[in-house]
């Protein structure tokens, strides 16, 4: 169940990094989507056959204990992050557009 759970918070952060790239470079929405769909579905695939290959040398329990850890691992990087990547403005681009 807790693997459940934890798959699920995992990827409900899969629109959240979407759209944050494509504001990052809005001229390539479609080619920045591709590319962080790309680089998920690579860093899935190494995962997997890295923890299968943990699993059968060192057992699935110390497996499941080192793999929970990595998460906090990526705390620190996140704490040097700029604070103000994107400077959201009040008004729209095209402010006499509004056929969205």
């Amino acid at each position: 169940i807790f693997l459940f759970i934890t798959g699920i918070f995992m990827f409900s952060i899969a629109p959240v990094r979407y759209a944050f790239a494509q504001e990052l470079v809005p001229e390539f929405k479609g080619t920045m989507s591709s590319l962080l769909m790309a680089l998920s579905f690579f860093t899935t695939t190494i995962a997997s056959i890295l923890s299968g290959f943990m699993g059968d040398h060192i057992g699935l329990f110390h497996t499941f204990r080192i793999i929970s850890l990595i998460p906090i691992l990526t705390i620190p990087p996140i704490l040097f992050l700029p604070k103000n990547i994107i400077s959201y403005k009040s008004e729209p681009k095209n402010p006499g557009n509004n056929n969205l």
